[in-house]
């Protein structure tokens, strides 16, 4: 499994209009499939509790 953070997506949370929100990025989370990534369809929360209850999984920057 790999996870994948990329920046582009504002937050909600900020500031009243969307567009003005910090940039939070956004997490892709792949498999392989032989040897090809394959997106896999996910929740945000999957990548918060991946990173709290295995810190051994890297998330790469992209």
């Amino acid at each position: 499994m790999i996870l994948l953070w990329k920046k582009g997506q504002a937050s909600a949370l900020d500031t009243s209009r969307l567009a003005a929100g910090r940039d939070i990025g956004n997490i892709i989370v792949q498999t392989i499939n032989g040897r090809k990534p394959v997106d896999m369809t996910y929740d945000v929360t999957f990548a918060l509790v991946a990173h709290a209850f295995h810190p051994e999984i890297k998330i790469i920057r992209k």
